[in-house]
């Protein structure tokens, strides 16, 4: 009994490998929209397999992030820091009566 089921899986599968390699319809793949394996950037090299990136690779994007909300953080701090001293400046003209 389990070797008339394995001819049979057997030629199920084959069957079926030969249907998925002859549709009479397939669309082919536009020569643009593959992903490579390997991207150049300004980051540094980045390795995907699949489309989908490597371990160091999600690790330098990570870090490039991190960086870049580091300085988008400190360049809005810039204004705040810049008032600071007008409004302690001003705050100590109050208390000693001067205004």
């Amino acid at each position: 009994m389990k070797p008339i089921c394995l001819i049979a899986a057997l030629a199920v599968t084959v069957a079926t490998t030969t249907a998925a390699e002859t549709y009479k319809m397939t669309t082919p793949i536009a020569p643009g929209v593959a992903t490579p394996d390997k991207l150049e950037t300004s980051i540094g090299t980045l390795n995907l397999v699949d489309g989908f990136p490597k371990p160091d690779t999600v690790e330098k994007i990570y870090d490039n992030l991190d960086r870049s909300r580091a300085l988008q953080a400190y360049l809005l701090a810039i204004p705040i820091v810049k008032t600071t001293p007008s409004i302690t400046s001003s705050g100590s003209i109050r208390t000693r009566g001067r205004w």
